[in-house]
């Protein structure tokens, strides 16, 4: 049974969608998706969220589905509920940028990628990650390793970062491989390491799998 709120939400969700095209193009809706704060529907009020959690974001999930929505607004909340789960520093700021201003991804996809410790100290990414939506407009994008030992944001304007078109007959998503070769790991952008990244990537990918069925049940 939803909330009186969340009623409102879907009720408000379904007139804004409802308004566009079909397919609701990508660079019409998602300046309505950051404006109306829809982003911070999932994040905890303590970082200036509504906290409504994973139910608020599937409710949302649900109306960009029935509108057949191209905005990239899963992998935007992948990586919001990593980033408000994580320890990372100034995550309040992380938060502001990536709900307000920057883009940020995420795979849809599993990720073979290996986290390589150099002589020097340093660790750098090299590998495959698949099925990152709307990749070539992202500043950041969510990654983990294949072995479920990392979690870290990179940045996607970076050497060694390749990013290629992956084609599709879905219209809805508009999906690209990154190719990562001996990337750089900002330790300051690393979200959880051994155990608690397994958890997290656990959470992320359970987050993942409710949104596509809502999003499949609003289509």
């Amino acid at each position: 049974i939803m909330s009186d709120y969340l009623v409102e939400l879907r009720e408000s969700a379904r007139q804004v969608i409802g308004g566009a095209a079909i397919p609701a193009c990508e660079d019409k809706t998602w300046p309505l998706i950051s404006e109306l704060g829809w982003l911070l529907a999932s994040v905890p009020e303590e970082l200036d969220g509504l906290g409504l959690g994973i139910q608020g974001a599937c409710v949302l999930h649900s109306e960009l589905g029935r509108g057949l929505s191209q905005a990239p607004f899963l992998p935007a909340v992948m990586t919001l509920d990593a980033v408000c789960e994580s320890e990372l520093a100034e995550k309040a700021s992380w938060v502001g940028r990536f709900t307000t201003g920057d883009f940020v991804t995420a795979p849809l996809a599993e990720s073979e990628l290996n986290l390589e410790r150099l002589d020097t100290g340093k660790a750098t990414f090299t590998g495959l990650v698949s099925a990152v939506q709307s990749a070539d407009k992202a500043s950041h994008a969510l990654t983990w390793t294949g072995d479920a030992a990392c979690v870290a944001l990179i940045s996607l304007e970076q050497p060694g970062v390749e990013i290629i078109e992956r084609p599709t007959w879905d219209i809805t998503r508009r999906l690209f491989d990154l190719h990562l070769t001996k990337v750089a790991l900002d330790e300051q952008l690393v979200l959880a390491r051994g155990s608690v990244a397994q958890h997290l990537i656990t959470r992320i990918q359970t987050l993942r799998d409710f949104a596509i069925a809502a999003d499949s049940l609003g289509g």
